[in-house]
C-alpha cells in the first residue's frame, strides 16, 4: 500500500486492499442481495419510486446504480468499512485540521456503473435546489466534510476518476482507494466506461446533524466520536488546527 498527496488534500491509496485479498470478494452478491437505492422490488422485478418497471438494458445505460440498503449482510462490507475506517484516521493524522469537521461516517454505499455510464463534474457536499429557487430538493449531501472510494474491480475499460481543480486524471483498479474534500476543492467526475463494469464502494465522514432519532441515536454518534478522535490521538478539536503543518504533494 502507498499513499500519495496529490495536493489539496486529495489522497490516492495504491492497493488499499491487496489483489489476492479483493479477489476473495464475490460482487455478485451485491445484486442479488441489496435492492438498488431508489427501486422497490416486487416478483423479482425492480420498480422506480413513480412505480415503473425499471429495464436494466435501457435504463442503466445513463446513470450509475447505488446499493445501500442492508449492506452490512454481506460479510465483505464490514471489511472495507473498516479499512476505509482507518485509513481516515492515518488521514487526519496528516490533516488533523479536519478532524473538528467530523462527527459521524454515513452513507455508506456500493455504486455500478455500467457500460456507457459515467458521472459529470460535481462536488460531494452540494446541495439540490429547484429551478431559479433556494428551496431545497435534497440536502442529504451538505453535511459531508470527506469522501471515500474505493475501487473493487479491474474488469473494464474507460471510467477514469478526474479532479478538476488540480486538473489530474486517474486510472483507478481493483484495491486502490481515494479520500478527498467533498467541497468544491474536491470536485470530480468519472469518465464514461466504455467496455464492462465498474464497482466502488462509497463513504463519507460528515458533520452530525442537530436532529437525532432519539437519545439511542445521539448515544452511538458519541460512542463512535470519542473512539473516532481517541483513535487519531486529537482529543481537543478546538486545538487540532494548531497541529497542522504543510504537507507537501507527494508520497506520504
Amino acid at each position: 500500500m502507498i499513499r500519495y498527496h496529490l495536493g489539496c488534500g486529495i489522497v490516492l491509496i495504491r492497493g488499499l486492499i491487496g489483489a489476492d485479498e479483493i479477489e476473495t470478494y464475490d460482487i455478485s452478491l451485491i445484486e442479488q442481495n441489496i435492492t438498488p437505492q431508489g427501486f422497490t422490488k416486487k416478483d423479482g422485478k425492480l420498480y422506480t419510486a413513480g412505480g415503473y418497471e425499471y429495464n436494466e438494458e435501457i435504463d442503466s445505460k445513463t446513470y450509475p446504480v447505488r446499493y445501500a440498503e442492508n449492506i452490512d449482510s454481506l460479510e465483505f462490507t464490514k471489511i472495507i468499512s473498516e479499512k476505509i475506517y482507518q485509513s481516515v484516521v492515518d488521514y487526519c493524522k496528516v490533516f488533523p485540521a479536519v478532524v473538528e469537521c467530523i462527527t459521524e461516517h454515513k452513507q455508506l454505499h456500493y455504486i455500478k456503473y455500467a457500460q456507457n455510464t459515467g458521472m459529470g463534474p460535481h462536488s460531494d457536499c452540494s446541495a439540490s435546489y429547484k429551478n431559479n429557487s433556494v428551496e431545497l430538493i435534497s440536502s442529504s449531501a451538505i453535511d459531508n466534510t470527506l469522501s471515500t472510494s474505493i475501487v473493487l474491480n479491474s474488469d473494464f475499460t474507460g471510467g477514469k476518476f478526474r479532479f478538476t481543480v488540480i486538473d489530474e486524471e486517474l486510472d483507478l483498479r481493483a484495491g486502490d482507494a481515494l479520500i478527498y474534500p467533498s467541497n468544491f476543492v474536491g470536485s470530480h467526475e468519472v469518465k464514461q466506461i466504455t467496455s464492462g463494469t465498474r464497482w466502488a464502494f462509497l463513504s463519507f465522514f460528515s458533520h452530525a446533524r442537530s436532529h437525532f432519532d432519539g437519545q439511542d441515536d445521539l448515544d452511538k454518534k458519541n460512542l463512535w466520536l470519542k473512539k473516532f478522535r481517541s483513535d487519531i490521538g486529537v482529543e481537543d478539536t478546538k486545538v487540532a488546527n494548531n497541529f497542522q503543518k504543510k504537507v507537501e504533494v507527494g508520497e506520504l
